[in-house]
């Protein structure tokens, strides 16, 4: 036994938490920067949210950062500032090739379905738009498969709710969340 190596690797996930920070103060700091000027409080990696607007990709004083260790502290100093850090949750992943939530595309081997209509033969992009009425292919209803009205999408967002909060793995929280959609908690009415 003594001949065989061993090759010992941290977890890539449960050794590192990441946290949000919201800081108007650090406008003209880049992410490289941030993340050096941070790295003695743990930080090892900073992303600048952006959004949409007027069709630009525009940043936003919002950053997620990620620590080495297995939760983020609940704040951070810097300079003379101490900023709150908030636990990260992140959005539910949707393939963007069938449409259905908890996978990457990548490891998806489905046929292509369009995120608009539901319909597969194409799919809907900015330079070809669908022109068909909406039709979730996870729900059948009358929305996107990315519209944030979709119960299956909702559903998927209490589960990582679960998952990031409880510090469980996916599977438990699934089935947490599924135990109490299926038997929702009782609720005693007071008679007066």
């Amino acid at each position: 036994f003594i001949d065989i190596p061993v090759e010992i690797n941290p977890h890539k996930t449960r050794n590192s938490s990441k946290g949000v920070i919201r800081c108007p103060s650090f406008e003209g700091i880049t992410e490289e920067d941030l993340t050096q000027d941070l790295t003695p409080q743990g930080v090892c990696e900073t992303r600048r949210i952006t959004v949409m607007r007027d069709d630009r990709r525009r940043p936003t004083n919002t950053y997620i950062l990620t620590f080495n260790t297995p939760h983020p502290p609940p704040y951070i100093s810097a300079g003379y500032e101490r900023v709150h850090v908030e636990k990260y949750i992140p959005n539910p992943l949707r393939c963007n090739k069938c449409q259905k939530c908890g996978q990457h595309f990548s490891k998806c081997t489905a046929n292509a379905i369009c995120a608009k209509c539901g319909e597969s033969g194409h799919s809907e992009t900015n330079e070809h738009p669908c022109h068909k009425e909406p039709k979730c292919p996870r729900c059948s209803g009358n929305h996107a498969a990315y519209s944030k009205t979709c119960p299956i999408r909702e559903k998927e967002k209490q589960i990582v709710y679960t998952k990031h909060t409880c510090d469980i793995f996916f599977q438990e929280a699934r089935q947490r969340v599924e135990a109490t959609l299926n038997h929702p908690p009782a609720f005693v009415q007071a008679v007066s």
